[in-house]
């Protein structure tokens, strides 16, 4: 690996016909429940309102998009993980966010994050060792209560921008240092959690300072805000926002309350506010605010997450800020959580040190010479750029990088749900025409900040104006030589209403409208290589990366542009399978019989099977999911045996009731068994995915390999004279005779080793296999009477043992297992000694005489029905052995009268 200096990319393959690719980011669009989308309801003429995407707020399954549809039919589609781990955070409870995808999508490797990283400085100790908690907070001025300590953030769990244990160890943490007197600033969320959960923070931090509070310690709320509102602007999109935030936390103006709780219960009172749009808000106590900024104070800003940290920090930090007027300039102590841009140096003190992102892939291709493009609107140019580029401000090398900004409306977002899209749509395609770029990247902010503002219908119409602009873009890449990876970072829109975590229904409020919801989701998002066709190569998705997550996107593009990855870097999710070039004639006749597979069928009907068969590996893997069934998560290999059994069992008989001329019912019936056949099939494959041995499309891919394997006269020119169904098994054995296993010559070869191949038979049959081998190579009894005494004798061994004073569990078992046997030795002689009992079955032999029991006891029970006595469990326990022997012997003559 090496350090940065040290380390180039190797082209391995050279870029031919200015070919280029380009990563487009649906930010916030999640994949979730595929099945109950508008689009493709609409191409199956299912009608235009699917209920299940409206009824549970999925925005992005209730938008039209038929671009999006096409690509997810693509064969290169798949999901990534884009949430917790798989971007750094510290747990799978944990949503992901804008910042930490970027990170991940631009650096190929996964970094500790904000949450992460706090967490573990916090339960070290490391936290309150550092050099900036001992110049802010460790200082005398704190002690003896001449200085002040001002904590400012987000009060919530949302865990992307901060948490709220975060403040409360930061609170102890200075009461344990000294400190006196702590005034807090708290920025009100809604959006990273429930858009109306405020009061719930309000009362829980309440609470706690009711507990910490002393005579010697003094721990109060002092201004506060909605964040979209107040303080919490980025990329410098809306300055007055962060001019809120100054005048309430620092001067003390604002709308005056006694308490916070007061504030929000009065201004929702007054106005439908969601938190976070609340207004500035000032705590006042004796008519004067309760902690306004001054010289020598301290003040920690203790969001973690940078880009909506590092405009407030400039204005209480920088000395000729021209933002906006501040009125005054109070000389503090500050430090941020984290240093929120590095090559700014911004703050220069934080608590806990960022990750150290070195060699993204924008650092690397700079050095290699290869000319990139970015591009977004204001909300999320930041995101294609300084998190792209590992939390990096400006560029690698400006010769090699051309970034392009749109700006963003300056209302909210709902009443403009399209935002830039089709701007960025035109600057992007503009540049692809151009060839002025090999590779780029562009997201698409509207799914997330549409999505934020908790209104579904104009989320709906933000994915739609996506998918639109993106179908702009897929066909310029047609005429620009570009492959597109189209992905997101996170969900958002995916999931608009809240949803109960166990039952997954939606959760209806007081006045039964769904809850709104406006934070991320855990949902994974899609991921699909498009135009892969201008390459010289054959790729497919790799089978081995089921975790796959966001990453994984960097090293896939290295790959796609003819790179070595670097082994530092997560894996490519694609491998190459071969040239493209077909010189040979049996490749053209396969081509041409997989042709003909789906002559009669028109694209629709292709992709209308494999939409549901995809819906059923999906619901299957729900099933097993953590919160899925109980029942199917518990299952095994082992477990789901007699299942499979019984499901062939019941499939095998519903063939033998069809008859000649089969009813609509019993043909609805086989299909039905044939689908439980096949629920086993996926099943059986979850739960090895699950243990991470294979997967369903392993299944399809052998037994499709097997299929083309062992029909050279179909699928390949061929020498052999094929003519009739003898001539195919003859050759069928040829090629399984050629088909010997790796490691053949250390298997043992037994002379029962045709009939071990017949072990998933049915347990009879599978026995009467071993018995028709047995007598093959002369191991076997030759007469009748020798047979019939070898099942004589297996019985009264087995009368012996069940008559024994001391009953030996295992020796019975033993003996029932000879009796079964010597039965198979029994029907296996008929077979070969009587022509007319060729079609001999012992397992539905026993199947049978299971229904003729069923059937004479229905028999039996019609008998007592017609004497005016049915035949419920209390009178049958009342009915002697003598009286049911002469039942039976009634029914048997009516059997056969």
């Amino acid at each position: 690996m090496g350090n940065t200096k040290s380390f180039q990319l190797n082209r391995v393959s050279p870029s031919k016909g200015n070919r280029k690719i380009l990563t487009i980011v649906m930010d916030g669009v999640g994949y979730t429940n595929p099945g109950a989308n508008i689009t493709s309801e609409m191409s199956n003429e299912k009608g235009i309102l699917p209920s299940e995407s409206f009824l549970t707020g999925n925005a992005v399954n209730a938008a039209y998009t038929p671009n999006l549809q096409r690509l997810v039919s693509c064969s290169l589609f798949r999901t990534l993980k884009a949430h917790g781990t798989a971007v750094g955070l510290p747990s799978d409870d944990d949503m992901g966010n804008s910042e930490v995808g970027h990170n991940a999508l631009g650096a190929g490797r996964i970094f500790a994050q904000g949450a992460k990283l706090v967490n573990a400085a916090l339960e070290s100790g490391n936290l309150f060792k550092g050099d900036a908690w001992q110049k802010v907070v460790n200082r005398e001025d704190l002690k003896n209560k001449t200085a002040t300590l001002h904590l400012c953030g987000l009060l919530s769990d949302g865990n992307v921008h901060s948490h709220i244990d975060h403040l409360f160890a930061l609170i102890k943490g200075a009461k344990k240092e000294g400190v006196k007197k702590i005034r807090l600033h708290m920025l009100l969320d809604g959006r990273d959690v429930g858009p109306l959960t405020a009061i719930n923070y309000i009362e829980k931090l309440e609470n706690f300072l009711k507990e910490e509070n002393s005579p010697s310690f003094d721990c109060k709320i002092a201004s506060s805000g909605g964040r979209t509102f107040v303080t919490m602007d980025r990329y410098e999109s809306d300055w007055s926002i962060v001019e809120r935030g100054y005048q309430v936390h620092i001067l003390g103006e604002g709308r005056v309350f006694s308490s916070l709780l007061e504030a929000v219960e009065k201004l929702r009172e007054e106005k439908n506010y969601y938190d976070q749009d609340l207004p500035p808000i000032v705590i006042h106590e004796n008519g004067k605010p309760l902690g306004t900024v001054e010289d020598g104070d301290s003040f920690i800003f203790f969001n973690f997450r940078g880009d909506r940290a590092i405009e407030i920090s400039r204005a209480l930090t920088e000395q000729n800020f021209t933002a906006f007027p501040r009125k005054r300039f109070p000389k503090i102590f500050y430090a941020g959580m984290m240093q929120y841009d590095g090559d700014l140096k911004l703050p220069e003190l934080f608590l806990v040190t960022p990750p150290a992102i070195d060699r993204t892939m924008t650092e690397l291709l700079s050095k290699a010479s290869v000319k990139q493009f970015a591009c977004s609107e204001t909300q999320k140019f930041g995101h294609v750029t300084y998190f792209w580029n590992g939390n990096r401000s400006g560029k690698f090398n400006a010769e090699f990088e051309k970034y392009v900004e749109i700006p963003s409306d300056l209302i909210p977002f709902q009443e403009r749900p399209w935002m830039k899209s089709a701007e960025i749509a035109d600057e992007t395609i503009k540049q692809m025409y151009a060839n002025s770029f090999e590779i780029g990247r562009i997201n698409f902010a509207n799914g997330d900040m549409v999505g934020h503002s908790g209104d579904f219908a104009a989320t709906v119409l933000s994915v739609a104006a996506v998918d639109l602009a993106l179908g702009r873009i897929m066909k310029a890449a047609k005429e620009t030589n570009t492959i597109l990876i189209v992905v997101a970072d996170h969900g958002n829109a995916d999931e608009m209403f809240e949803l109960d975590k166990k039952t997954k229904k939606v959760v209806y409020d007081k006045n039964g409208l769904p809850k709104l919801k406006t934070s991320h989701t855990l949902s994974p998002v899609p991921f699909v290589i498009y135009n892969e066709e201008i390459l010289e190569h054959k790729i497919q998705l790799k089978d081995n990366l089921p975790l796959a997550g966001l990453a994984n996107v960097a090293a896939t593009i290295l790959e796609l542009a003819g790179f070595q990855v670097p082994d530092f870097y997560e894996p490519s999710l694609i491998e190459i399978k071969g040239s493209k070039t077909i010189n040979k004639k049996e490749d053209i006749l396969i081509k041409k019989n997989n042709e003909n597979l789906f002559q009669n069928k028109n694209f629709s009907e292709r992709y209308h099977h494999s939409k549901i068969a995809l819906e059923f590996a999906d619901t299957i893997a729900k099933l097993r999911s953590p919160s899925g069934c109980p029942w199917d998560k518990e299952q095994t290999f082992l477990s789901l045996r007699p299942y499979l059994i019984e499901e062939a069992y019941e499939t095998i008989e519903a063939i033998n009731s069809l008859g000649d001329k089969p009813s609509q019912k019993k043909l609805s019936h086989f299909c039905e068994e044939l689908g439980d056949i096949l629920l086993q099939v996926y099943l059986h494959s979850q739960v090895a995915l699950d243990d991470k041995l294979f997967q369903i499309s392993d299944v399809f891919e052998n037994i499709n390999h097997k299929m083309i394997t062992r029909h050279p006269h179909v699928f390949k020119i061929s020498d052999n004279d094929i003519k009739n169904a003898d001539d195919v098994k003859i050759q069928w054995e040829k090629i399984k005779r050629n088909e010997k296993p790796e490691n053949s010559q250390h298997e043992f070869q037994t002379l029962l080793k045709k009939a071990l191949k017949k072990r998933a038979l049915p347990t009879l049959n599978f026995g009467t296999e071993l018995s028709k081998r047995a007598k093959k190579i002369g191991f076997s009894w030759r007469t009748l009477p020798e047979v019939f005494s070898d099942v004589l004798s297996e019985v009264k061994e087995l009368q012996h043992e069940i008559e024994n004073n001391e009953i030996d569990t295992h020796k019975i078992e033993d003996e029932i297992g000879d009796v079964i046997f010597s039965l198979c030795n029994l029907v296996n002689f008929i077979k070969e000694t009587r022509k007319d009992a060729e079609h001999f079955d012992f397992d539905l032999m026993a199947r049978a005489s299971c229904e003729k029991f069923i059937n004479r006891f229905f028999e039996m029970e019609k008998i007592m029905l017609e004497k005016g006595a049915p035949l419920d469990e209390e009178t049958a326990q009342k009915i002697s052995l003598d009286q049911w022997n002469d039942l039976w012997s009634q029914a048997k003559k009516r059997r056969y009268r």
